[in-house]
């Protein structure tokens, strides 16, 4: 038992050279903390898609409404 512990011991170093060297898990996590900010960007790029979205029905349910009660509202944009 204490001679698989000296062992274990003796090879630690040259593990932990093995696992400071080896650059497989860098990339992954590279590959991950990419996702993860296209991700965020998409988040954020659909959020404000959908608060104009939502303003630009709020005010033609505001002008159908306004239309029913007489009065008109031009929402088209002006000529250039």
């Amino acid at each position: 038992m204490t001679h698989q512990l000296l062992a274990k011991l003796k090879a630690a170093p040259r593990t932990l050279s093995y696992l400071l060297r080896d650059q497989r898990g860098a990339t992954a996590i590279e590959y991950g903390l990419l996702a993860a900010l296209v991700g965020i960007v998409a988040m954020q790029a659909l959020s404000s898609l959908g608060n104009a979205t939502g303003q630009t029905f709020s005010a033609i349910d505001e002008a159908m409404g306004k239309e029913e009660e007489g009065e008109f509202i031009n929402l088209s944009p002006p000529a250039p």
